[in-house]
Parts: C-alpha cells; sequence; structure tokens
C-alpha cells in the first residue's frame, strides 16, 4: 500500500512540474519578412537588400560557422552551406511570421500568451526569456521582453 501511495505521489508531482512544455513550432514554416527559415542567401538578399555588413562568426565548438548580415540594428544569420539558419530581430522594420501569427518588437506579452499558452506556462512558471521550441531540433525561438512588451526576437541553438 505505501508503495503504491509513493507511486501516485511521484506521478501527481512527474505530471505537475514536467507535464508542461513548450509550444512547438516548424524551423521552415518560421518567416522573418517574406523569407523562411533555411531559405538561401540569394533568397535572403533579394528580399533584404544587401547588407550593412557581413561578419564570419563560429560557435565555440569551432565545427559550426556562419556569417552575419547586419540590417540596421537586426542580423541574419547565414549558414556555411549558404542558408538562413537564424536571426536576432532588433527592429521594427522585421516582422516575424508563422501561419497566421505575425509579431514584431513592440508587441506586448498577452499576444504571446494568446499564441503560444503552453510556453506562456513555463514563462510564468520558470521565469527568464519567453521561449517556443523549433520541433525536432535543439533550438528555441527566444522573444526578450522589457516592460511587458517584445523588444527582441532571436533564434536560439544549443551547441
Amino acid at each position: 500500500m505505501k508503495s503504491i501511495l509513493f507511486l501516485a505521489i511521484i506521478l501527481f508531482f512527474k505530471t505537475s512540474l514536467f507535464g508542461q512544455d513548450y509550444n512547438q513550432i516548424i524551423f521552415e514554416k518560421t518567416f522573418v519578412n517574406r523569407v523562411p527559415l533555411g531559405a538561401n542567401k540569394t533568397e535572403v538578399i533579394r528580399n533584404f537588400g544587401r547588407p550593412q555588413k557581413i561578419r564570419k562568426d563560429k560557435d565555440i565548438s569551432e565545427d559550426g560557422r556562419w556569417s552575419n548580415y547586419y540590417y540596421k540594428n537586426s542580423i541574419v544569420m547565414i549558414s556555411l552551406e549558404n542558408t538562413f539558419r537564424g536571426f536576432t530581430i532588433l527592429d521594427t522594420s522585421f516582422t516575424l511570421k508563422y501561419n497566421k501569427i505575425t509579431l514584431k518588437i513592440g508587441d506586448k506579452l498577452n499576444m504571446l500568451q494568446k499564441y503560444f499558452p503552453d510556453s506562456y506556462m513555463m514563462f510564468r512558471k520558470l521565469g527568464g526569456d519567453f521561449q517556443v521550441s523549433f520541433k525536432d531540433r535543439s533550438s528555441f525561438l527566444v522573444f526578450i521582453l522589457k516592460n511587458g512588451a517584445i523588444s527582441e526576437i532571436h533564434t536560439w541553438e544549443d551547441i
């Protein structure tokens, strides 16, 4: 009887603490303006124009290398394979689109809550930044909030 009670308590805590997860979205269906993540570099330049500056970068493992394309205050990351691999949006010239969702700098937290309720619950529970997981990837879409509004949107990849 004690073991059944113990298992019931463990199951309760497991579902109440770990039963929730972040909302998931599909990487290739996530757009910045009209350009999907995973698009080739030519499509990025055709839609965003020539960058103001290009800086080559690498992650700490030395395996991942990419180029940062600077547009105003925002950055578009292009992989060695010449694909759109990530971004940092810091100004209103870029919008994030996913299905019928459109988000931009200055939008309020309640919009994120409406579109991503599971991620909102994780945000309230854990604090930190608001995150949405990319399905089948070890990466996230991250929203940084200041005074209840989006001040930055970026991709984050677990390396």
